[in-house]
């Protein structure tokens, strides 16, 4: 019985999102898209203007030059997550 709370746990931790900071879409290498979302730039905390909407992000995605950085300073992180 453990074992299967054990497991169930970290099925929801894997599963988990969390709101980011974002834009209103940025340049991706359509990892996003590929799997039915669309790529921002985003930050973590709500205080780069511009980067004022949040979203319930799912996983860090890369730029077409591989790049997973981007928004004013290279301060943010591409992200993907719904449309």
């Amino acid at each position: 019985m453990k074992l299967i709370f054990i497991l169930a746990l970290s099925a929801s931790a894997s599963a988990q999102t969390f709101d980011w900071f974002c834009n209103g879409g940025t340049g991706g290498n359509g990892g996003c898209e590929a799997n039915g979302q669309a790529t921002y730039c985003c930050f973590e905390e709500n205080n780069v203007p511009g980067f004022n909407t949040p979203r319930p992000t799912t996983t860090t995605s890369q730029n077409a030059q591989g790049g997973i950085r981007c928004g004013p300073n290279n301060g943010g992180l591409i992200r993907c997550g719904p449309r």
